[in-house]
């Protein structure tokens, strides 16, 4: 099937009436994005075997008839992948800046192939290849400015991990975006490292010695957090299991200062507690009777507390003593039911 013509030379333009494929009337840019479709739709037609001669040869003579603000540039999705289509752009000798433009806005990476690209070509690139890091156009950009490196890493803050001596301003801007960029910015400042945890408090894990204030700061926000700090302090232990006892699971040797404020904030974190105090084990019991079920041979003491808060603990107590048995059911009471929740068998 025969193409129709897209492109003629200047004089032949001139004879053309007002509907001519190229509309002149429209800006350069338009006309440019417009001859980039078509060339596009026509070369991912051809077959692989016609690839390098036919498109070579097809593109470099459309150059020689159009206007010099016309020169085309052949985008394809594998160009990166393809030695075959890399001749696409990099074939061109000084292209105007409204070429470079066209190029970056239909694949962001081209501008690899653009010596001094500016501002604007640099922001159309990266605003072309959105948020991905494998094929960010600020790789192949040689000292972006800080508005082409704040637009990057406020889609993507790992994005900062391409980007060489970013600022003070890039690196809070990136950790805003994602608490986990702090990985790839060496020696963080005491703000970057707090507006990373306020973000995502397992980022610091990737924080090397951080601050008391920088951990009281993480398990505020997530007390399990404190699973990723090295040492922490008996503050930073207190300041998470006040926010939520169970994270005691992931401190080494507690305190039994710690342990108390554990079981206050939930009784039934004592389970995470290994061999705790007859103290800890009253204070568990005092919040919530139930979390007997979690002691290992109670006290008569903690039995009593513990069926004081809720009489039906009894019943997660093995072999209760006679004077917690009469607490919960008095003589009175319907002995049937007392051998049945005391687990008892009747004599």
């Amino acid at each position: 099937m025969k193409r129709r013509i897209l492109f003629q030379n200047n004089d032949e333009n001139k004879k053309q009436n007002n509907n001519s494929t190229i509309n002149y009337n429209k800006t350069i840019e338009d006309n440019y994005e417009n001859i980039f479709y078509y060339l596009l739709c026509i070369f991912k037609s051809q077959k692989t075997w016609f690839f390098d001669e036919l498109i070579k040869k097809t593109i470099l003579e459309q150059i020689k008839i159009i206007d010099e603000q016309y020169d085309v540039v052949q985008r394809f999705e594998p160009i990166m992948q393809s030695k075959k289509c890399m001749f696409a752009f990099s074939n061109f000798n000084n292209p105007s800046e409204y070429i470079k433009l066209a190029a970056v806005k239909r694949f962001g990476t081209l501008i690899k192939f653009i010596r001094n690209p500016s501002e604007k070509i640099q922001l159309a690139a990266v605003n072309e290849c959105g948020s991905a890091i494998c094929n960010s156009a600020i790789q192949f950009i040689e000292d972006p400015t800080e508005a082409i490196q704040l637009t990057c890493v406020k889609r993507n803050g790992f994005i900062i991990k391409l980007i060489k001596n970013p600022s003070k301003k890039v690196q809070l801007a990136a950790v805003s975006t994602n608490g986990y960029a702090i990985e790839y910015i060496e020696n963080p400042s005491k703000k970057i490292q707090l507006a990373a945890v306020n973000y995502d408090p397992d980022s610091i894990e990737f924080i090397e010695n951080p601050s008391e204030e920088v951990q009281i700061s993480a398990v505020n926000c997530n007390p399990y957090s404190i699973e990723f700090i090295e040492n922490p302090s008996e503050k930073v232990k207190l300041a998470a299991v006040n926010g939520d006892g169970r994270s005691i699971k992931f401190i080494k040797n507690p305190s039994e200062e710690v342990q108390l404020a554990a079981v206050i904030n939930n009784s039934y974190s004592i389970q995470c507690i290994e061999n705790p105090s007859e103290e800890v084990q009253l204070a568990a019991v005092n919040a919530y009777g139930r979390a007997i079920r979690f002691i290992e041979n109670p006290s008569e003491e903690v039995q009593l507390v513990a069926v004081n808060d809720r009489r039906d603990a009894i019943r997660f107590i093995e072999d209760p003593s006679e004077e917690v048995q009469l607490f919960c059911y008095p003589l009175d009471s319907n002995i049937e039911q007392v051998l049945k929740l005391c687990n008892l068998k009747k004599k």
